[in-house]
C-alpha cells in the first residue's frame, strides 16, 4: 500500500508540473544568469500574464502583473520583491478569490512552484 501511494504521489506531481509547464510561455536567463518566467494564469482570475525574475540565489527580484487589480497586485510585486522564492510560495499558495478555488497570488505561487520544479 506504501508504494502505491508513493508510485500516486509522483503521478500526481508529474502532471501538476505537465499542467504548469503549458502555461509558460517564456522561461529563459538573463546576462547575469537571472531567470525570467513569463506565465498565463488559469481562467477565471483576472490577470492574463505573469512575468517574474528570480535570482541565481532563489530571491525574486521582480513581478510584473498584466490586467487584473493594478493597485493590489503591484503591492504583490513589491511585497516579494526580495523575498526566497519558498517563502513567498508558502505565503501565497492556496490564497482564494472571492468564490474562486484561485487567485492571482496562488497562481504566483504556481509559476513560482514551476521555478523551483524546473531549475535551469
Amino acid at each position: 500500500m506504501k508504494i502505491f501511494s508513493i508510485v500516486l504521489s509522483f503521478l500526481c506531481l508529474f502532471s501538476i508540473n505537465e499542467v504548469l509547464a503549458q502555461n509558460v510561455i517564456k522561461d529563459s536567463l538573463d546576462a547575469t544568469g537571472s531567470r525570467i518566467v513569463a506565465y498565463t494564469p488559469d481562467p477565471g482570475v483576472c490577470s492574463k500574464l505573469i512575468e517574474i525574475k528570480v535570482s541565481k540565489m532563489n530571491i525574486i527580484e521582480s513581478v510584473v502583473f498584466t490586467r487584473g487589480c493594478d493597485g493590489n497586485l503591484k503591492g504583490i510585486g513589491a511585497l516579494v520583491k526580495g523575498m526566497k522564492v519558498e517563502d513567498a510560495i508558502e505565503k501565497l499558495k492556496g490564497i482564494p478569490c472571492g468564490r474562486r478555488k484561485t487567485s492571482c497570488p496562488d497562481q504566483l505561487s504556481s509559476t513560482l512552484e514551476y521555478i523551483i520544479s524546473n531549475k535551469k
